[in-house]
């Protein structure tokens, strides 16, 4: 079998980390494999492990020797909507086109994104989802002549390496100081809600918190940090390759987002045996409770506070419940071999339909 990944870039980011983690558990089979991209990123791209191809957007590829082309995020979808047959097409859904698409962009260009984005997966026989949830949301915007497989994302337990020596003496200062540490890893976004944490700092002086992530919100939440004089208890280094060895430092690990496709970091925390706070979103429903992980209601203050107090005081259960959640239910090996499942079927089916 041979398979075509189309990606927007090799960036180090989470749609593109999830197929890092799909590929180094396919190439273990008897599959050919090979990536296209669009974007060259000048930093932080990742090894896939595989050969990859640079693409023009606007220009169409051969992709007839490939037996599956397998798109994410919008761009890919957008192409592959024009160029790649139909019934070779699948596509994995990392989001919640809508909301998502509203929450990073401004109402114009959100508008079209949208447009252009839904016009193009109406056209996609078969979309990959995480979750009982998503595929729902997805039949409800396109019905459900759309072929759905629910697929719970994977990942593979990494080795700790050291971290950056400067990021290594503020954290280690914050241990010397006796403070429990929330971690979080994250695109610096609105809808990652990380403001949400500093009501936690304010309610606990004996608490710091460190994320790791850039983006457009690092100033508001620098800014927050000082006008209520917690700077000395928040760390925000940046962006950081394998961020997970940032995790052998944390003691709990906060995942507060108010919209997710599936949160890949908390995945990682989880097989580092690290106690986790999750937001109560919908596509969670599938896989946690409130004795697996520390829920709180999206938004709700007092409940994020309430989820702390309980974890904080409970924090070994919350660490093993976390690893065994892990094992049974996340690991890359499982995920990899529902989606040779997958394509193994559309292949026949593709076959079949044209003898």
């Amino acid at each position: 079998m041979k398979i075509a990944f189309i990606l927007p870039s090799l960036a180090n980011r989470g749609p593109i980390i999830f197929t890092q983690y799909l590929l180094s558990e396919l190439i273990k089979s008897d599959i050919e494999i090979e990536v296209f991209y669009f974007d060259d990123s000048q930093k932080n791209t990742l090894d896939l492990g595989v050969k990859t191809k640079k693409i023009n957007f606007s220009k169409h590829f051969d992709f007839s020797d490939f037996d599956i082309v397998h798109t994410t995020m919008a761009r890919p979808d957008i192409y592959a909507s024009r160029f790649v047959p139909k019934e070779k097409w699948v596509c994995s859904m990392h989001n919640y086109l809508r909301e998502d698409m509203c929450m990073l962009y401004n109402p114009f260009k959100a508008i079209a994104i949208i447009f252009l984005w839904k016009t193009a997966l109406k056209k996609c026989r078969n979309i990959i989802t995480s979750s009982t949830q998503m595929t729902e949301y997805y039949q409800h915007l396109f019905g459900k002549k759309i072929n759905y497989s629910m697929i719970p994302y994977g990942i593979y337990e990494k080795e700790y390496s050291e971290i950056e020596k400067n990021d290594l003496f503020v954290i280690s200062e914050f241990k010397k100081r006796g403070l429990t540490i929330i971690g979080s890893v994250g695109l610096l976004i609105p809808r990652k809600g990380f403001s949400q944490l500093f009501e936690i700092l304010k309610k606990y002086d004996d608490t710091a918190l460190v994320i790791i992530g850039e983006g457009k919100e690092r100033f508001e939440l620098e800014k927050i940090a000082r006008e209520i004089n917690l700077s000395d208890r928040f760390f925000l280094p940046g962006f950081r390759n394998n961020s997970h060895n940032y995790y052998q430092y944390f003691d709990i690990y906060a995942h507060v987002s108010y919209s997710e496709g599936f949160g890949l970091a908390m995945l990682e925390a989880m097989s580092k045996k690290l106690p986790v706070i999750c937001s109560d979103l919908p596509i969670y429903k599938d896989f946690f409770t409130k004795d697996d992980v520390a829920l709180f209601e999206t938004g709700n203050l007092s409940s994020l506070i309430s989820a702390y107090k309980e974890i904080k005081e409970d924090r070994k259960k919350y660490s093993e419940v976390s690893y065994q959640l892990f094992r049974e239910q996340f690991d890359a090996r499982v995920m990899a071999s529902r989606h040779i499942e997958l394509y193994q079927k559309l292949v026949k089916d593709f076959s079949e339909e044209n003898n």
